[in-house]
């Protein structure tokens, strides 16, 4: 009903492409490939019948989305349901805001990925199937009625939103790369209520009106004019759009009417409501009170099953991967199926195996569904994580006496994490469809500290190409190499001795700049084994706080940020570097973090408790946030996972585009953040340092009670992680096995 045709290509072709190998295990599926998708896919088995299954809930459910993980049941109660290989699953049961409103309808973009939903009191959100995200929209320009309809089309991060509702009112929602949604004017065509909206491309997009009355819009953003239907006198419930010479609403009274682009041929197809209506290419399905299912295999709409006189259907899904069943859903938490689950991202196989007479107790994480099979040991425990339905905890023991006890599953998701809980993890075995897991990792998790060739504090680390590089007190600049960490610079650029607090790497990791007091600032070729001295740059002395480089070598683009709140950008060419007027955007506290999440896009956070964005390469900024924040100290940015920002008294903060959510971290001073794919470490005094283990930041175990400064994951495996701090204290995690998907 509610997807355009470039997403159904994309659902068509999800599971087509497979990888060896664990990188291809859940999340790593192909979303954005696709494989060619009939306007008539004529599969349709109209002898096929759909079948009532056990419902997970006696709330009525009002809409049924197909996605890239499957379908999702929109219910009343605020409650979203997902069909799972083993049956359909609670995804939250609070609503978008906690506070159980309706769930009405839902849409997604052109990847299947982001479901967006609406219902009663204003209430609007997406849901990232992906990585099982809520983000709340609710109430945009102050409207709290019940959202009747939703369309949407585009890729996530840059959705078009299309809202409308009972008081007749459509609401356009552009949403940009940094997630936050732009809302437009409130229009309202019709004098009536509508209660479906569909389009079939970016410029093309029709809804029903409660009149009898269908609307469309040719130009995106444009007026909305009449295109029918006339003499109709019935109140319209749903539209689908396939094409704009072929769409589909169904009404009251059994009303179904077809629009060629030209004229409308309306039927009556029983006495009873006709509520919702879904299109696959000319296919159709269409479900009514009294439990009446209708469908359209290519030779003309007729009833084809009446089920339950008490089921009064209201959303209705046709599957267009050939994976899923399709699903019609009603009233009382009616739930039926036609055909069944069989899709292949489901299909993947965990092996753990113990060896060498040793036994093994482990825990695994998935971020997903996972079953354990009959060859499994009784111990065996399954659990949903501390916060999330979604994601899943094995618990189990293995000894390696014989051939060695196999534990079995079937798993769809992704492996998230895996903790040798006690004995040896080299006596463990890991196969994930076949292939081998390496758990050096596991047998080498623990952050150990390693011999410094200084005792005074370092205050920054990054990592090059091939190797990671220090900086701090007293002009210090070390780098790591096979044989440890040595000096590069002893007591500064020229000997000033000046302190160095910040550090960042060219796009291409080639080029380390470093800054530090008295406007000392550097850069040191890795390649070429050369220092370069850019200090007091348009004879500015003050504290380089934050450093943030764009561009390779020779071109990079390099941000300053102080302790007298300003920042200095600079253009690196082959005579030297053009350095800009400073500006001050905020209140003149230091600027302790600048983050670009592209060559114009970027962040930076100061010790006022503010962030500002940039979306012009720094040109301009706009103050973001945070109300009532504790003191930030570091900030970082994921595509995988969002903006952050580590604080003082135990608090970090995510961004969402709209929103700052407050996450507990410990209780001390939170000095640095760093993210990698979906890896996630913040360093506090104290020798605190904690990581992302699935949902929740984990304390670990450290070998130094000193203050941390700063922390370093890397995308390259070989290099570990590492984490400085007073005294010259230098942590160092290995990172070797390929179970997270970098």
């Amino acid at each position: 009903m509610r997807d355009e045709l470039n997403r159904r290509e994309v659902l068509a072709g999800i599971t087509a492409a497979t990888t060896s190998g664990v990188a291809s295990v859940g999340n790593a599926r192909a979303l954005s490939e696709t494989r060619s998708f009939s306007s008539s896919t004529g599969n349709l088995d109209t002898d096929a019948t759909f079948t009532l299954i056990n419902s997970p809930t006696t709330k009525g459910f009002n809409d049924v989305v197909e996605t890239a993980t499957g379908p999702y049941a929109l219910a009343g109660g605020g409650k979203l349901f997902q069909r799972t290989p083993s049956g359909w699953e609670v995804v939250f049961d609070g609503g978008i805001q906690g506070n159980g409103k309706t769930l009405v309808a839902g849409d997604t973009g052109s990847e299947g990925r982001r479901l967006w939903i609406v219902g009663s009191s204003g209430v609007v959100g997406a849901y990232d199937t992906v990585r099982k995200e809520l983000t709340d929209y609710s109430k945009p320009k102050n409207v709290t009625n019940t959202w009747t309809g939703i369309s949407v089309i585009g890729a996530p991060g840059a959705e078009t939103i299309i809202l409308v509702n009972s008081s007749g009112q459509v609401l356009r929602g552009q949403v940009s790369v940094c997630g936050d949604v732009t809302w437009g004017t409130i229009k309202k065509p019709s004098g009536n209520g509508i209660y479906g909206i569909d389009n079939s491309h970016f410029h093309n997009r029709r809804f029903a009106g409660g009149s009898g009355t269908v609307y469309q819009q040719s130009n995106d953003g444009g007026s909305w004019s009449k295109v029918g239907i006339s003499n109709v006198g019935k109140t319209l419930q749903d539209i689908a759009m396939v094409s704009s010479d072929l769409t589909t609403v169904v009404g009251n009274g059994g009303l179904l009417a077809t629009y060629d682009g030209d004229s409308w041929t309306s039927q009556s197809l029983s006495p009873k409501a006709i509520n919702e209506v879904d299109h696959a290419g000319k296919d159709g399905l269409a479900v009514g009170n009294d439990g009446r299912i209708y469908s359209n295999s290519g030779s003309g709409w007729s009833q084809i099953q009446e089920l339950d006189t008490s089921a009064n259907l209201e959303g209705a899904m046709l599957d267009e991967t050939g994976e899923y069943p399709e699903v019609a859903v009603g009233n009382s938490g009616t739930i039926a199926e036609r055909g069944s689950y069989s899709s292949s991202v489901s299909s993947h196989r965990l092996v753990v195996q113990g060896k060498g007479n040793k036994t093994v107790d482990y825990e695994i994480w998935i971020d997903g569904y996972i079953h354990k099979t009959d060859t499994s040991n009784s111990g065996v425990s399954i659990s949903s994580c501390s916060g999330s339905t979604l994601c899943k905890q094995i618990t189990g023991t293995v000894t390696g006496a014989g051939q060695g006890e196999k534990d079995i599953f079937n798993f769809a998701g992704e492996l998230k994490n895996i903790r040798v809980t006690d004995g040896d993890a080299r006596s463990l075995l890991l196969h994930v469809d076949g292939e081998s897991v390496d758990i050096n990792r596991i047998a080498e998790s623990d952050w150990t500290k390693v011999d410094s060739p200084v005792s005074v504090t370092l205050h920054t680390v990054t990592a090059g190409a091939e190797s990671i590089y220090a900086a701090g007190g007293s002009g210090k600049l070390l780098q790591r190499t096979n044989n440890g960490w040595k000096e590069l610079l002893k007591s500064g650029i020229g000997g000033n001795g000046n302190n160095y607090y910040s550090s960042a790497a060219s796009t291409s990791s080639r080029i380390i700049w470093f800054g530090g007091s008295s406007g000392a600032l550097g850069s040191y070729d890795t390649i070429d084994e050369t220092i370069t001295d850019h200090s007091a740059p348009n004879n500015m002395t003050g504290s380089w706080k934050s450093l943030e480089v764009l561009g390779p070598r020779g071109q990079e683009t390099i941000y300053a940020g102080d302790s007298n709140g300003q920042i200095l950008i600079g253009e690196k060419s082959s005579t030297g570097v053009d350095w800009n007027d400073p500006s001050t955007p905020g209140s003149g506290s230091t600027i302790v973090g600048i983050e670009f999440r592209s060559q114009t896009h970027g962040f930076f956070c100061d010790t006022n408790g503010d962030v500002f964005e940039t979306t012009d390469g720094g040109s301009s900024w706009t103050k973001i946030g945070i109300p009532n924040s504790n003191t930030p100290q570091s900030i970082a940015f994921s595509s995988s996972q969002g903006l952050f920002v580590s604080a003082g008294s135990g608090t970090s903060y995510r961004y969402d585009g709209t929103n700052w959510t407050p996450i507990g971290v410990g209780s001390g001073t939170n000095q640095a953040i760093d993210t990698k794919g979906s890896r996630r470490a913040i360093a506090a005094n104290g020798g605190h340092l904690f990581e992302l283990e699935t949902t929740d930041m984990v304390s670990q175990e450290t070998p130094t009670t000193s203050g941390l400064r700063d922390v370093c994951l890397t995308h390259n495996n070989d290099l570990p992680a590492i984490a400085v701090g007073g005294s010259g204290t230098i942590l160092e995690k290995e990172f070797s096995d390929n179970i997270y998907q970098q």
